[in-house]
This record gives C-alpha cells, sequence and structure tokens, in this order.
C-alpha cells in the first residue's frame, strides 16, 4: 500500500517521507478518517509577504480562502477572503483596550470580539465573545499551535501544527455545523 497523507489524504508515491501537496508526514497504513461533516484546512502564512498573509487550503489541497494583512496602518487590519477574493469577514484591532483585542466583523456588524483572557495562571486562554450565549474559548499550547475551540466545554474546533515540518503551517479541523469563518478568523488572530 503507497503511504497516504495524515491531513490531505492525498495519495503518494511509495518511498516519500512528507505528502508532496502539504508537507505533512505520510502514513503507510489507511489513516482514521474524520468523523462525517468535519472539515480539515491547512493554515499557511505567506513567507515573502508585507502584513499577515495567509493562505487557508481545504484538506484536499484545494484553495479555500486567504487573509489579506494591510502592512502600513495603524493596528492589525486584515481582510479575510474567498478564493476568488471576494472579502467575507474584516479583522481589526482595537487599539485603546486593556491588552490585545480583535473584532471580526461580517456585513458591518461585529461577529465576534477576540481578547486574551486576563488573570489566568500558568496557562493562557482566548475568549471569543460573538453576541449571545455561545462564546469559544481557546486553551491549549498556542507558542506551538496545539489548542481547541471549544463552546460549553464541548469541542468546535481543533487547531494542530504537529503534522506539519513547514514552520508557519498547521491544521484546523472544524466540527459539523460550526461556522468555519468565525473559527479560522479567530485562529489568525490567535497566531
Amino acid at each position: 500500500m503507497n503511504p497516504t497523507c495524515s491531513i490531505c489524504r492525498n495519495g503518494n508515491v511509495a518511498g516519500a517521507r512528507y505528502c508532496g501537496r502539504c508537507g505533512a508526514p505520510l502514513e503507510s497504513r489507511a489513516p482514521d478518517q474524520p468523523e462525517e461533516g468535519r472539515r480539515r484546512f491547512v493554515l499557511r502564512q505567506k513567507f515573502w509577504s508585507w502584513g499577515d498573509d495567509y493562505v487557508i487550503r481545504h484538506a484536499n489541497g484545494r484553495d479555500a480562502y486567504q487573509v489579506d494583512g494591510q502592512a502600513f496602518s495603524f493596528g492589525d487590519n486584515l481582510s479575510f477572503q474567498d478564493d476568488t477574493g471576494r472579502e467575507l469577514a474584516s479583522i481589526r484591532q482595537r487599539l485603546l483596550s486593556w491588552g490585545p483585542t480583535y473584532e471580526i466583523v461580517r456585513h458591518g456588524q461585529v461577529a465576534a470580539v477576540v481578547k486574551k483572557k486576563r488573570f489566568t495562571f500558568f496557562r493562557c486562554e482566548f475568549l471569543v465573545d460573538v453576541p449571545g450565549p455561545d462564546d469559544l474559548v481557546a486553551d491549549g499550547d498556542f507558542l506551538h499551535h496545539e489548542y481547541t475551540f471549544t463552546r460549553h466545554r464541548r469541542p468546535v474546533a481543533r487547531v494542530s501544527k504537529r503534522w506539519f515540518t513547514f514552520t508557519d503551517t498547521y491544521g484546523v479541523e472544524v466540527e459539523p455545523g460550526e461556522d468555519e469563518i468565525l473559527v479560522l478568523a479567530s485562529t489568525v488572530v490567535v497566531d
């Protein structure tokens, strides 16, 4: 059996150690399939760019989204776009706030406010404050991109870098029925 990519499920040439499509290590056995409806994405920060620019691909390698960072602006301003360049959301930093705070804006309305929780001992947490009772909490190892988004202590999405050899590449797995744009935009903010 030829090795198979553990992230994008791409079949590869025998003898290869890493996927030619996404760079993840290859498995020689059939990988566990994600639960029905889970969506997997690969985030990669563009190396040669002005500002914070990201390419977000589906696990099978197709382009899904892109994030265009404005290089010369006060605070961070990012445009979250689909693969054709149409803006789906914008991410902007609040300049006068306690600690780093970002707003994710969709259709002219604030869809979420992402901020680092203060007063957490020995660990770090981010709060994704959405209107209503459905806030998300990101908790885990942010330095190594190993963390989980939860809502009411139920996992909503997982972020992991362990399968990637590239420094600015990591995977995001979103549970069925969740807002992938909100989760991916929040992941960019946490990064």
